[in-house]
């Protein structure tokens, strides 16, 4: 049976693997113009060197491509936004996020490894946003904090889980967010899309129903019910052209290069309206290499790809309270930790 465990702010819920004769169509697959690789920008100067690259690098993520005159949860109700705030958004009508917030239609995707400070969260859930928290260190699968704030122990990666690995580890804690997606069915629905038409041999007969989430028991019966393959769907199945995260927070700890990758290569950046995610300089990240010159490179390069699929840097934070190193170097007058802010021109 599934169990619910409640106390007077904290929602728990657990329930055991069913036995299950399931049959399914995949739910996500790589497009045919889907690319392997980004394509890389051309050097910032002739000599190829650290300082053409980390010149032209800091001055990009350091100048704001459009103005965004409200910003932050916190102005919806005080109109005391301060662009000094490390975690923005842009309230501005023309995109439509203070819209969604009003109409408690906005949904926000926190990745995050570890951190107690979840201010930004807890403050956009109060103003009326859908609020996943994703992160490895929660002590129970899905945890119901209050109405609209949900923790997830699962962490975000630029790639899945081997094939070998998930059939030996079928809980598996790490997923691409484009599976997430899926999986939490908050992915576009296009035409030819299968949402996952599962063929249950018998279900129970129990439904259990919380803000966000389904979860069933079984009972003997035989018919066709679209869930997925955690027990996590949306309140209703999304319809086509919906928005599906109207803002992405990350906050990866070196991981936000390879994530942000996936993101473009999968072509997951159009389901987003509002990107906030710091990038730490200190290292060129996890399975980034070569030499500082090309590391700073592909950082721009990744950058460009938002820019070239219609985001635009609307908030840019230097975090000086960070060692203010780049690349191990006391270079450049730059920290070592900035927190982006981009909008998706394309949501209004």
């Amino acid at each position: 049976m599934s169990s619910l465990v409640a106390s007077s702010h904290t929602l728990i819920l657990s329930h055991p693997t069913p036995k299950l004769l399931l049959t399914h169509r995949p739910l996500f697959s790589l497009s045919q113009g889907s690319r392997w690789h980004i394509d890389l920008q051309p050097w910032a100067g002739p000599a190829q060197s650290l300082d053409e690259e980390a010149s032209r690098f800091l001055r990009y993520i350091s100048t704001t491509q459009i103005a965004c005159d409200h910003m932050s949860a916190d102005s919806l109700a005080t109109d005391s936004s301060s662009a000094k705030q490390p975690w923005s958004v842009c309230l501005d009508d023309r995109f439509g996020l203070a819209h969604q917030i009003r109409n408690k239609q906005c949904r926000l995707y926190s990745l995050g490894l570890g951190s107690d400070d979840t201010q930004f969260e807890v403050s956009m859930a109060n103003n009326g946003c859908e609020v996943h928290r994703f992160d490895p260190s929660v002590k129970s699968a899905h945890i119901l904090e209050n109405q609209r704030l949900w923790y997830h122990r699962l962490s975000i990666d630029w790639r899945d889980p081997h094939p070998a690995v998930a059939a030996l580890k079928p809980h598996s804690n790490t997923r691409k967010l484009g599976t997430i997606l899926n999986e939490f069915g908050h992915h576009k629905v296009l035409p030819d899309t299968w949402l996952g038409e599962w063929k249950l041999a018998e279900v129970e007969k129990k439904t259990i129903s919380v803000y966000g989430l389904v979860y069933k028991e079984l009972w003997p019966a035989r018919g066709h019910l679209r869930v997925n393959a955690v027990g996590v769907k949306s309140q209703e199945v999304e319809e086509e052209g919906k928005r599906k995260i109207d803002v992405l927070k990350a906050d990866l700890e070196s991981a936000e290069w390879k994530v942000l990758e996936n993101l473009i290569l999968e072509d997951v950046l159009e389901q987003i309206g509002q990107l906030v995610f710091e990038i730490h300089l200190h290292w060129p990240g996890f399975e980034v290499s070569g030499s500082d010159s090309s590391v700073v490179r592909f950082w721009y390069s990744l950058l460009k790809e938002l820019e070239l699929n219609d985001f635009r840097l609307f908030h840019s934070y230097k975090d000086l309270s960070k060692p203010q190193l780049f690349l191990k170097k006391d270079m450049f007058n730059a920290s070592s930790c900035y927190t982006l802010g981009w909008v998706n021109t394309r949501w209004k």
